[in-house]
């Protein structure tokens, strides 16, 4: 193994940079890895896009964790597309429109759900 020193810090750093400047956090994520197969690589470009997409990847893509994962997310952004075409998303929120009360509450709300959600989690990790 070789050590790369420094530039092992720069694909994130570039990532980071990208998608903060860009607002485009996948492409972002992309020219990121690409920099670090191109010093994986030896500096050839044509090797470091070879050898991410085939031997990082696709591996990655074809393991069935992450093809529950990825099917799951799929599923979750269908719902949320038909949510919003259908206009229940809208309707949602005109119910839940409580008036004063709901903004200055609102920052709590969202730290007790943020909250009881991870401790949920540690809990269920913790029972199996």
């Amino acid at each position: 193994m070789e050590n790369y020193g420094f530039l092992a810090v720069l694909p994130p750093i570039i990532s980071i940079t990208l998608a903060v400047l860009t607002k485009n956090v996948i492409v972002s994520l992309f020219v990121g890895c690409f920099v670090g197969a191109i010093f994986i690589a030896g500096w050839n470009p044509l090797i470091a896009l070879h050898t991410m997409i085939i031997e990082y990847f696709f591996p990655q893509m074809a393991d069935s964790y992450n093809a529950q994962a990825y099917f799951m997310m799929a599923l979750v952004g269908a719902f949320a597309t038909l949510l919003t075409a259908s206009g229940g998303g809208l309707a949602f929120m005109k119910s839940k429109k409580l008036g004063g009360l709901a903004k200055k509450t609102a920052k709590w709300r969202k730290l007790l759900h943020g909250l009881a959600g991870c401790l949920s989690g540690l809990v269920t990790h913790q029972i199996r």
